[in-house]
């Protein structure tokens, strides 16, 4: 195994990623690799498909795990891309202006420390040759390592964390597994190259070892207030509270551009792993200002095995001066506050200007862990060597811009006389560079190596500041060129230099610098002595400016079942004269009142298989049940709880000894529809619309065909549609209603089971029931002395589903004497919320238990098309940046605590809406989770593989036919016909009219004739085999494999990947069998489908949901997006009941936040008298505030113009109700043009 030395930099970006020079592509990362004297260089953002495949198509395998370009058109690419490599920027000498970590969006390179003798360097010939080597490179010599950085956004222990992980791998198809196994678990990887997921950072490392065992993880820029793992904003204060079990695989972190080798040594924690640095480049001329020097085996495991210390070694490191770092000083940017450490201490961490806390910086948070002094160094510490890179030396030294003429010349001229810029940097004689570039370039060069420049620290996302002469000094040298050149001879090398004199500005590092004995030596009690950051609390202001957060429930219970429940509750749960009709307003306890009734119950000495918890959805039985088994532990299992269509299925399954054939809404959907084209092809009529829907409102009132309240246009489509369903032995999702109705009322056996069943019972969210499903409880109730039912009329959201509300006053007029009970404090929202609430529901006349709280944003767009990006912009700001840009623009906004992107939903009134919202997310590279299964399941790939796994579960002619018609398996018309031909002869029969025969054989196995006797046309039978010869396997692992096992075996090929539904309804089938998975579906309501992983860690990103899927759910933050009159209220709903339960969505809409409320909506018309912060209030028309009479009148604010202009596109009713005190409104198109007049000219300059 042969051991060479090289430069290597592994944190590189692509074009894909956001904010990234267009040159950063293969050629032109190689050709600036090679010009920066770089052997090794990462290929950045492996998680993209697209630069995957830009990657396989330059580069071609070279050593093991490593590439290289391509050779053909070699030599014609590297000339053009060697003179592309000079200048990357944008014209003037800067590169991208994205910073990850400190800051690539630097115009200069921060350099950071280390001088070592070139005697020293060369005293060895391996040393030499492999120095000589790095200085020969060619682009085609440049090797590359697959990498990726990777952005996990996710709460954990109380916090938002955010931090930025590099991942390296050992081919382009481990990457591609890697990045499969990261959309499976819902991640976006197209929208930047570095992507960013929910993911938190142990299972990130636990999904890359599953997947590669032979990659390696390394935490990236771990110092980066926001986006790192010791980040004061959102980091931790160990690797193993981050990485947990795990920790022992990290074996290497990343310093980043504000912190240097000698800030980390002061962590004896970090002593285990090896220290590197990389540049983060987002533009080729950005490589290399940080990097790693490799004694190993030029490969993949030689890097890998030397990161880890098993083999080679990382032999030092290139480094930036961190000082000009944007993270390096605590501070404010907004007000103009660069505090040192002790500074920010003495000030108790809160700005002067305007009496927020500071933005804590790396040296700051550096000495907040630290346990060790500064200037401590470890025993073997590697030596390091802090460089600024040429074309800034070269510019410093010329007094010129570093995109200016002179200055490029200049640098050109030295690397093509002197070699590869690191290696020039590091160790040419500067009699040498004197001779090219004359002797104030080569006394520049000298003082990066003695580290004698001056600095403005950077601070708060301000870049540093440094500089190698005072003007006065510049002038003074290039007039004494003699005495310059006498100094040169005398002093022959540079290390022979001695330094110049220092300040607090100014950075003299020479003992640090490659002299390896200097301080190995020094103890601790002798690094005791040196000047210390004088941090005596640690940890204290970063721990101060971090705001409590309250719960937003009601105090966990303790030992005794009753402590922590207000009065109210407890009169609710201990109750003895029933029935209990329990009115629970939102965020009042009302799943917890319900719980600990059970409990109640139980403790009573009630038998659990007499208790029957009934509530609407899957979801929230689910969580009914294990709230249940955490109360009362033993005993909870036998209790029955379910949604009311579970409990009627085994109603009727115990009538008919089976469970009964249950169809979903496509099924139904399908026979209704052949039921209405029979009766009006028959007729010689139109056919009705919808027929399935129409048909359920029927069935929703209680109405069967034959019944007078049925219109005479349905009812014998109605009527057909029933024959349908008993041909096929099948119930649809009303029908389980019905029929468990009428058993129970007629069938005394049935009756006698489904009342011992549900002696004691108990009715979730009542105010939803319809018809059917009250008679069905004043049935199982009887006398009602066992009856409690909870719920709220004022969220009363579902009579387009035929739930009616007055059943909750009925229950109080059939049963006089029942008990009544009205909760309503909120343990959920804030007061002002609660406030908000109220004032769409006065009635409810709620009591915040949390006081105080956020104002209630209004943020104003001027259309609808506006509103996504407001969403996205909204997003950002509750999360503080999702990206280093973001994360500085709203740091200056100072936010009380930072979301995770799981403690944020989006809500809006219809799901039409969520499509623009979707690709804004998609485009900025926001992780985000759909709820709502109509959407889910009617994608292709996902209702393709529905169809089939039906037709495994319980096969019907049906199902084998929807199966074959509507799949990849289609045989086409001509081989339907023979196959309907066939069937109708009596070989085989369906329920459908179309395909009615005997009921004799499977329509199954009519095809399998059809295939055997080899009379359909080829392509056809070959497809049809293919259906058959799947459903066979499928049958065979169904009773043991789970359901997202079989819809990824049934699913189209391709959609694993590609299908983000199918994904999603894999993780909703983890651990399910296929039979409870679909009864699910075909019973659930919207968000049912959603995996218990999703639901128990919302961390995977936003929850996108319309209004109605949001009820039963609570969270953190919430955007109400289309808060434009006839969207809500509805555009068919601006009247008298309709109207009322319009205001009841957009109640229950708001009081889903707990702690922050965002509104987007059309802007303000008029003169807005209701809301505070309105320029045009109490004013005359058109006069703005600070308007005198008789000056020129401004241009109005956004919320304030004119109703006649906004008449297509106005503000909801709704928001002129709330209080004017609690609205803090916001211009967004105001807002984008400061932001875009702000960064047009700086950031223009960093970005290109």
């Amino acid at each position: 195994m042969i051991y060479v030395r090289y430069l290597a930099d592994l944190h590189v970006h692509s074009h894909f990623s956001r904010a990234t020079s267009d040159h950063c592509r293969p050629r032109p990362l190689a050709a600036a690799a090679a010009r920066k004297g770089l052997t090794v260089i990462g290929t950045g953002d492996f998680t993209h498909a697209g630069w995957r495949a830009e990657l396989d198509a330059e580069l071609v395998p070279a050593e093991d795990g490593l590439y290289r370009l391509r050779e053909a058109g070699r030599d014609a690419s590297e000339a053009q891309a060697g003179g592309d490599a000079r200048r990357y920027g944008d014209g003037d000498g800067h590169g991208c202006g994205y910073g990850d970590g400190d800051g690539d969006a630097h115009g200069h390179a921060d350099g950071q420390r280390t001088s070592q003798s070139t005697g020293t360097r060369r005293a060895h010939n391996a040393r030499a040759t492999a120095r000589e080597g790095m200085r020969a490179g060619a682009p085609a010599d440049v090797r590359f390592l697959v990498t990726g950085e990777i952005s996990c956004i996710y709460k954990q222990d109380g916090r938002t964390r955010k931090i930025h992980h590099v991942v390296l791998v050992p081919s382009l198809d481990a990457a591609a597994r890697i990045s499969a196994a990261l959309e499976a678990r819902g991640a976006n990887l197209e929208a930047d190259g570095r992507p960013i997921i929910g993911l938190d950072s142990r299972t990130l490392l636990a999904l890359v070892l599953d997947t590669e065992p032979e990659a390696a993880l390394i935490p990236a820029h771990i110092w980066t207030p926001h986006f790192s793992l010791f980040g004061a904003n959102s980091g931790f204060d160990t690797l193993e509270e981050c990485f947990g079990d795990l920790a022992g695989e990290i074996t290497a972190y990343e310093t980043g551009l504000s912190s240097d080798p000698p800030m980390n040594w002061r962590l004896s924690a970090l002593d285990r792993l090896t220290l590197v640095s990389n540049s983060d480049a987002h533009s080729p001329d950005r490589l290399g200002r940080e990097a790693i020097e490799f004694e190993a085996p030029l490969s993949y495991q030689g890097i890998v095995e030397a990161l880890r210390g098993k083999g080679g070694r990382v032999a030092g490191t290139i480094e930036f001066y961190p000082e000009e770092g944007k993270y390096h000083y605590d501070g404010h940017r907004a007000c103009g506050v660069c505090w040192h450490p002790n500074e920010t201490l003495a000030a108790g961490g809160v700005c002067p200007v305007c009496g927020r806390p500071v933005t804590i910086g790396v040296l700051h948070r550096v000495a907040e862990l630290a346990d060790r002094p500064e200037g401590f160094r470890p025993a073997g510490a590697n030596p390091y060597t802090s460089l600024v890179s040429l074309d800034e030396i070269v510019a410093e030294a010329l007094g010129a811009g570093k995109a200016s003429k002179h200055v490029r010349e200049t640098t050109d001229k030295l690397l093509d006389a002197l070699g590869p810029e690191i290696p020039l940097l590091r160790e040419t004689p500067l009699e040498d560079v004197a001779a090219v570039a004359g002797p104030v370039v080569a006394e520049a060069v000298r003082r990066v190596r003695h580290g004698e420049v001056s600095y403005r620290p950077g601070y708060d996302g301000e870049y540093g500041k440094l500089t190698i002469f005072r003007p006065e000094e510049r002038r003074e040298l290039s007039g004494q060129a003699a005495l310059f050149g006498f100094a040169l001879s005398g002093a022959g090398r540079s290390d022979a230099m001695a330094p110049r004199a220092t300040d607090r500005h100014h950075r003299h590092r020479g003992a640090d610098l490659g002299m390896e004995g200097a301080l190995d030596g020094m103890t601790e009690d002798a690094a005791a002595q040196e000047p210390e950051l004088e941090l005596a609390a640690p940890r204290a202001v970063a721990r101060q400016l971090n705001l409590a957060i309250v719960g937003s429930s009601p105090p966990e219970t303790a030992p005794s079942w009753l402590e922590g429940l207000n009065a109210s509750q407890q009169q609710a749960v201990t109750a003895r004269k029933g029935p209990v009709i329990v009115t629970a307003g939102p965020g009042t306890g009302k799943t917890r009142t319900l719980v600990q009734r059970i409990a109640f119950l139980l403790h009573e000495g009630v038998a659990p298989e007499t208790i029957t918890a009934i509530t609407f959805t899957h979801r929230a039985a689910d969580e009914m049940r294990t709230r249940l088994e955490s109360t009362v532990g033993r005993g909870a299992e036998r209790v029955h709880v379910g949604t009311f269509h579970r409990f009627c299925a085994e109603v009727i399954g115990e009538a008919l000894g089976a469970p009964p054939l249950v169809l979903d809404e496509r099924e139904a959907g399908v026979l209704a529809a052949e039921a209405a084209a029979s009766v009006a092809a028959a007729r010689g009529t139109k056919r009705i619309a919808a027929p399935a829907e129409a048909f359920s409102r029927l069935k929703s009132r209680g109405l069967l065909p034959g019944d007078p309240g049925v219109p005479s246009a349905l009812a014998e489509p109605y009527r057909r549609y029933q024959e349908l369903l008993a041909a096929a032995g099948a119930y649809d999702y009303d029908d389980l209603l019905l029929a468990a109705l009428e058993m129970v009322q007629n069938d005394k056996r049935v009756s006698r089971v489904a009342r011992e069943r549900a002696t004691h019972l108990l009715v979730d969210e009542f105010q939803d029931v319809n018809p059917v499903q009250y008679q069905l409880v004043r049935t199982l109730a009887g006398d009602g002395r066992n009856l409690f039912v909870i719920g709220d009329p004022d969220q009363a959201i579902y009579a387009f589903r035929g739930a009616d509300r007055r059943f909750f006053a009925q229950l109080s007029a059939d049963f006089p004497s029942a008990t009544h009970v009205r909760l309503t404090v909120n343990y959920r929202s804030s007061d002002t919320v609660v406030r908000a609430a109220n004032a769409l529901m006065p009635a409810a006349n709620a009591t915040a238990a949390r006081p105080g709280g956020q104002l209630v944003r209004y943020v104003a767009v001027d259309a609808p098309r506006e509103e996504p990006r407001a969403v996205v912009r909204e997003i950002e700001r509750l999360v503080g940046g999702t990206g280093m840009l973001a994360a500085d623009r709203h740091g200056q906004e100072h936010p009380t605590r930072q979301f995770s992107l799981g403690e944020i939903a989006v809500l809006f009134r219809t799901s039409r809406q969520a499509d623009p919202i979707e690709q804004a997310l998609l485009a900025e590279g926001i992780p985000y989770r759909s709820l709502g299964q109509r959407a889910v399941l009617a994608t292709p790939a996902v209702r393709e593989a529905l169809d089939i796994l039906r037709c495994v579960d319980r096969p019907t002619d049906l199902r084998f036919l929807i199966a074959l018609r509507d799949t990849r398996f289609n045989p086409g018309a001509e081989a339907l016909g023979m196959l309907k031909a066939r069937a109708a002869t009596g070989a085989a029969t369906g329920p459908a009219a179309a395909w009615a025969g005997n009921q004799n054989v499977p329509l199954a196995e009519v095809a399998a004739a059809l295939v055997r006797e080899d009379c359909l046309p080829p392509d056809a039978r070959v497809r049809i085999k293919a259906l058959l010869d799947l459903l066979a396997e499928l049958g065979a692992l169904a009773p043991t494999a789970t359901a997202a096992d079989l819809l990824l075996r049934a699913a189209p090929p391709e959609a694993a990947t590609s299908s983000r539904a199918l994904r999603q309804l894999v993780r909703a089938a983890q651990d399910r069998s296929l039979s409870e998975f679909l009864f699910r579906l075909a019973t659930g309501q919207d968000a049912d489908h959603e995996s218990r992983e999703d639901l128990s860690r919302p961390g995977e990103g936003v929850t996108l949901l319309t209004m109605h899927a949001a009820k039963g759910l609570e969270f953190p933050a919430v955007i109400l997006v289309g808060l434009a009159d006839g969207i809500v209220p509805w555009k068919d709903s601006l009247d008298g009941e309709a109207l009322e339960e319009e205001r009841r969505l957009f109640y229950v809409a708001v009081t889903r936040a707990a702690e922050e409320l965002v509104l987007i909506g059309p802007p303000m018309e008029g003169t807005c008298e209701n809301v505070a912060g309105c320029e045009s209030q109490n004013r005359p028309q058109g006069q703005s505030q600070g308007q005198s009479q008789g000056q020129a009148e401004p241009a109005p604010r956004l919320w304030c113009r004119p109703a006649s202009r906004c008449r297509s596109y106005a503000r909801s009713r709704f928001i002129c109700e709330l209080p004017s005190d609690i609205l803090k409104l916001i211009d967004a198109a105001a807002d984008t043009g400061k932001a875009a007049r702000r960064k047009s000219i700086p950031l223009q300059h960093r970005l290109f």
